[in-house]
């Protein structure tokens, strides 16, 4: 007879001597273990439990003993007619009896799980999901859940030739993994689960479950949605995403160590750094799923990993860098927490190690014969370092301002400039390669990092400390770095993003139509350019002369001037850019140190782009309100007829009419201009530019119209320069001497003043603004020493020396004496009166000049005086 039959036959003959409990279990189990479990019975066996709770261990016990019989004799039917019944009683039994009962049921978990059959395994973990999810009133002091978290981690690694039966294992698996945290990560009594021999298997087992998502480009953030298939739940990457995310959501502040560990070195076990797709990925899901002021832990961890793979390959590293980079960004959002210096402090550190990396390959390269893999080596070398400069200026540019003037003072503090003490870098080893490679790499950071920078105050934005250093380098003798200098200022000064509108030097027809952003200079800025002007003026004018400027040098000075003149110009800035203008003019004409032509002709371009540039912007406005109040009448005289015209009536088609005049001199001026700027102001402009061409033309009229409309002159002046060299000297203009294969002239022409821009007429052109023109007789000195010789005062013999100086220069010459003497001459020198007058009055000049001129000014004129003598033979 079968055994079913012969254990139902005892039973049936020793039924009334069984205890209740053992009865009512043994009813729930049918004959045939098809017709599954009954119903009707399981009620009992559950009212039974309620009422009698301290039965409950000995029903579990009596569960467990007939559900391990039934595995190994493998009856499966009955087993799962015991863990439904196991689940039904838990899910009705909630008195604090029940701590023994859930033992029982973990032990049938566990033999079940134990089982090589997949379905039973599932099973298994199914009933342990349900049991994860039941709130207990009291905790559980000595329950351990470690063989659970191994198996369903072995679970997650399944190899079962079936693929849908490893999926089902997998899927099971994670699951389990899940159940398993969520009762355990709320229960204070079991924080031994985020113990490192816990995490080092339940986090790895997700990550090998997310990596055969299809889908590793999504984005990660909480509201994307995962790559999942019809069935959600079915799909091991999906499942495992969700279970990461929520063991990360419930982590600690002192278990984020512990989270983000494995995760590392799982990367490292599969050699997921390169490609790093997938490692971007996780860490996109760790910042979007723990708090946001936990983000600091993963940052550090991420760069203590760096740390330990400073020697591994190239590729590697610029994997964990471009996770950090991933890692920085989103973290910048919120809370970085302390680490925003150490951040910069250790990828500064691996920039200089990828130098010391790339110098030692392309030394070995060029000891060896292997050229190809050396350069492959070089390449890669450069993948770092660009990945380095990349996440240091992103993460720079995501801080507030105050943060990111301090990043700023912290990288401007790396960067080694010769001549000054530098603590972090040794510039003796890495050489003058290393030194130039990685003063360009920290500059271009820099660029990054001052990117959209706004600051109300250009002494808080350009502090000494700051300052200093940075105009060190742009006094260096590689154009590179000297255009990277000019590109940091550019960021700082230009507060208003003028710069894509002044894009490329050349010779801007109409300034307004750009319609530049500009405010009210404030008192600060005021105080700043009277401080550092004068340091601003000198590293234009001394990196003008540099002989390996090219296109984009000129470019970015132009820039510069532009944007100081829209940024920090008063009129007094304005004076002092015009006099800087013209000593760049003169050093072209004078080449005293015997520059390239190329550069001399760059200079004068620059210098009639900036003044065309700076004649508009002083000119355009006040013109333009000025000419809608002009109320009285102008008398021309052309050619053929004598009209008088009304200046206020005149339109575009009137004022062609006088401007498109055969005779005038100016015509090409005219139709070149007017076809970018076709408005009336560049009408009535071209009209007093012509006036004095015509034959029987007023100069009385002209003179008055002049000093109705003083402001007009500088313009003008500007336009006539440039259009004789259109004509006659187009290499000094931007737009031919920058084009390929621009002829060049042997030599510049001093004596043809037309070409050039003369100060006294550029004084008397600004006689009426309120600018003080007298100061352009001055002539702009660059000081030739240090910076901070500008902050001393001079002595009174210094100041003494000047003004006799001063004097001697306004003194003819005797050459001119000797030729104008006349009887009235002879005349006024026996009148000792006038002659003592005239000192008088010269003295009264030299002392208005003296106390007009910048203390800045008066410095620089002593020094150059005492340089010069210094250099006379005794």
């Amino acid at each position: 007879m079968d055994s079913e039959n012969n254990e139902s036959g005892v039973c049936g003959c020793c039924g009334p001597l069984r205890p209740r409990y053992k009865r009512l279990v043994d009813n729930i189990f049918p004959e045939d273990p098809k017709d599954g479990l009954s119903k009707s019975d399981m009620e009992k066996l559950t009212f039974y439990a309620v009422s009698a709770p301290e039965k409950l261990d000995r029903i579990g016990a009596y569960l467990a003993e007939r559900l391990s019989r039934d595995v190994v004799r493998h009856r499966y039917g009955y087993v799962v007619i015991a863990m439904e019944a196991l689940d039904q009683l838990l899910m009705a039994c909630h008195s604090q009896s029940i701590k023994p009962f859930v033992e029982s049921f973990l032990h049938m978990v566990a033999k079940l799980l134990e089982s090589r059959e997949p379905d039973l395994q599932v099973l298994g973990t199914n009933s342990f999901v349900k049991f994860a999810n039941i709130e207990e009133d009291t905790p559980s002091y000595h329950r351990r859940y470690d063989f659970f978290v191994s198996q369903f981690s072995a679970m997650c690694h399944s190899t079962h030739e079936d693929p849908e039966t490893r999926t089902r294992i997998r899927v099971a698996g994670i699951k389990g993994l899940q159940g398993v945290v969520r009762k355990t990560v709320n229960d204070e009594l079991q924080a031994i689960i985020w113990e490192p021999q816990h995490m080092d298997k339940l986090i790895p087992s997700m990550l090998f479950n997310m990596q055969d998502s299809e889908d590793l480009d999504r984005a990660g953030h909480p509201s994307t949605p995962s790559g999942t298939g019809q069935d959600g739940e079915e799909n091991p990457a999906a499942l495992a995403e969700s279970c990461f995310r929520e063991l990360l959501g419930r982590a600690a502040y002192g278990n984020m160590n512990n989270a983000v560990r494995p995760v590392l070195v799982h990367l490292d076990n599969h050699h997921l750094w390169d490609p790093n797709e997938f490692a971007v990925s996780c860490f996109r899901i760790i910042m979007y799923s723990i708090q946001a002021q936990h983000s600091h832990h993963v940052i550090q961890q991420v760069l203590n990993h760096l740390d330990t793979h400073n020697k591994t390959t190239p590729r590697v590293r610029a994997g964990i860098v471009q996770v950090l980079l991933e890692t920085v960004a989103i973290a910048a959002k919120g809370s970085v927490g302390p680490t925003v210096l150490e951040v910069f402090n250790t990828l500064l550190k691996h920039l200089r190690m990828s130098v010391d990396f790339e110098l030692g390959e392309s030394s070995r390269r060029n000891s060896s014969t292997s050229v190809s893999s050396g350069r492959g080596k070089e390449s890669e070398e450069r993948i770092v370092q660009n990945a380095i400069i990349q996440t240091i200026g992103f993460f720079g540019g995501n801080l507030p301002d105050y943060q990111r003037a301090e990043v700023m003072m912290f990288i401007m503090g790396k960067v080694p400039v010769y001549g000054t003490p530098c603590h972090t870098l040794d510039t003796v080893k890495i050489g003058h390669q290393g030194t130039k490679r990685i003063q360009t790499m920290l500059l271009s950071s820099l660029i990054m990092v001052t990117s959209g920078f706004k600051s109300k105050s250009m002494a808080a934005a350009l502090p000494p400390p700051f300052l200093d250093p940075l105009f060190s380098i742009s006094l260096m003798e590689d154009s590179e770095l000297r255009q990277l200098v000019l590109e940091i200022l550019h960021n700082i000064i230009d507060r208003h993003d003028n710069r894509a509108k002044l894009r490329g030097i050349r010779i801007i027809p109409n300034v307004a139509a750009l319609k530049i952003k500009r405010e009210k200079i404030s008192k600060q800025d005021v105080a700043f350019m009277k401080k550092h002007g004068q340091q601003l003026y000198r590293h234009i004018y001394l990196g003008c002369k540099e002989e390996d400027n090219v296109h984009k040098n000129f470019e970015l000075l132009f820039t510069t001037l532009a944007i100081l003149t829209i940024e920090l110009a008063n009129e007094e800035v304005v004076i002092d850019l015009i006099r800087l203008a013209i000593a760049l003019q003169d050093m072209a004409l004078a080449n005293e140190e015997n520059m390239p032509m190329f550069i001399r002709c760059g200079i004068m371009a620059l210098v009639a782009a900036y003044l065309n540039f700076l004649s508009q912007m002083i000119a355009n406005p006040p013109f333009c309100q000025h000419v809608s109040k002009v109320g009285h009448y102008c008398h021309i005289t052309t050619l053929h007829t004598t009209e008088v015209v009304d200046v206020a009536s005149l339109t575009v088609e009137d004022a062609s009419q006088y401007c498109f005049r055969p005779c005038c001199k100016h015509f090409k001026t005219c139709a070149y201009y007017l076809k970018f700027n076709n408005t009336l102001t560049t009408h009535c402009c071209f009209l007093l530019l012509m006036l004095p061409c015509c034959h029987s033309f007023t100069y009385p009229l002209y003179s008055k119209m002049v000093q109705t409309q003083y402001y007009l002159s500088f313009p003008l002046f500007s336009l006539q320069v440039i259009e004789l060299r259109n004509m006659d000297a187009p290499y000094l203009l931007p737009e031919h001497i920058f084009r390929d294969k621009c002829p060049l002239p042997e030599s510049l022409d001093k004596e043809d003043r037309l070409l050039y821009f003369q100060t006294s007429d550029m004084a008397e052109c600004l006689a009426g603004p309120g600018y003080n023109a007298e100061r352009l007789s001055i002539p702009y000195v660059p000081q030739v020493t240090d910076e901070d010789r500008l902050t001393r005062r001079k002595s009174f013999v210094d100041t003494i020396s000047l003004q006799v100086d001063i004097m001697s220069n306004s003194l003819p010459d005797k050459s001119q004496l000797a030729e104008e003497i006349t009887f009235e001459t002879l005349k006024k020198a026996i009148d000792t009166t006038g002659l003592e007058e005239q000192e008088r009055e010269k003295r009264r000049q030299v002392m208005e000049k003296f106390q007009k001129a910048p203390f800045e000014e008066i410095a620089a004129h002593c020094e150059s005086k005492v340089t010069k003598q210094n250099k006379k033979p005794n």
